[in-house]
């Protein structure tokens, strides 16, 4: 496993071998299931600790607060129309943070703030672990729950391996990134995948802009990473794309970029 570079990779070499897919599925949903509960945005179900307490700084909240400025209760659905939010992990920090966030910010009550979630375009090519409460009250799988092992078995079928979602592309994200022409990164790998499945539902594009977070990507790679993204994206002449590229945090990149992203 740990000459394979990521367990994705790993279930991408072995994927005619059914057992090997069951197994790293089951040891994601595993990790995952523990990396949301020991987030900062974790939710004791006991009421012990305050969700913002630690993620006041988040990118997630500056991404709320610079998305929702200048805007009452009644127009906050219009803050998210021109936003598509693509997660190519398996957690829901973005949906759970938001459903805390608008209580907390905007007193909305646990019935207003999930119809105000719902309505975010968020996407998770590779599948996700489950819907949380307010999405699905009778098959919610709770954030960084304790779960069974029938339950996580269950949970593990939810993810997809590269090939499967591949095979299901034409359902994800369609004519959302076909009409954008802005795009951040934050935390992403450009691993040539993703990027993949990223133009097999693009258009061809007159101009991109794209922003993005490169902490640890070496010059001679991000020639490569913009070439890439140039033809997956359709560009139709390299003068029509424009990168920039911040080597620091999500929050950095936002501190930076924010009022760029949301203009």
């Amino acid at each position: 496993m740990r000459l394979s570079g990521s367990i994705d990779e790993y279930i991408e070499r072995h994927k005619e071998d059914a057992l090997k897919v069951q197994c790293a599925k089951l040891a994601i949903a595993k990790a995952i299931l523990q990396a949301e509960r020991n987030s900062t945005i974790y939710a004791d179900p006991r009421g012990d600790n305050d969700v913002f307490e630690r993620a006041a700084d988040s990118w997630l909240a500056y991404m709320l607060r610079d998305l929702t400025r200048g805007l009452g209760k009644a127009a906050l659905r219009s803050a998210f129309q021109n936003v598509t939010i693509v997660n190519f992990n398996y957690d829901r920090c973005v949906e759970h943070f938001c459903y805390h966030w608008f209580q907390r910010v905007y007193d909305l009550s646990e019935s207003e703030s999930a119809d105000i979630c719902k309505s975010i375009k968020i996407y998770h090519p590779y599948g996700v672990l489950g819907p949380l409460h307010y999405q699905s009250p009778n098959t919610a799988v709770p954030y960084g729950g304790e779960i069974n092992a029938r339950r996580l078995i269950e949970i593990a079928d939810r993810i997809k391996t590269y090939s499967e979602a591949v095979d299901e592309h034409p359902s994800f994200v369609g004519s959302d990134i076909t009409s954008t022409n802005r795009v951040a990164f934050l935390g992403f790998g450009f691993h040539q995948q993703n990027v993949d499945l990223l133009g097999a539902v693009s258009g061809p594009h007159v101009t991109m802009r794209c922003y993005a977070t490169t902490q640890g990507v070496r010059p001679p790679r991000m020639e490569l990473i913009r070439n890439h993204l140039v033809s997956a994206f359709n560009v139709e002449t390299a003068n029509g794309f424009f990168f920039e590229a911040l080597s620091g945090s999500c929050e950095d990149f936002w501190a930076e970029y924010g009022d760029v992203i949301v203009q």
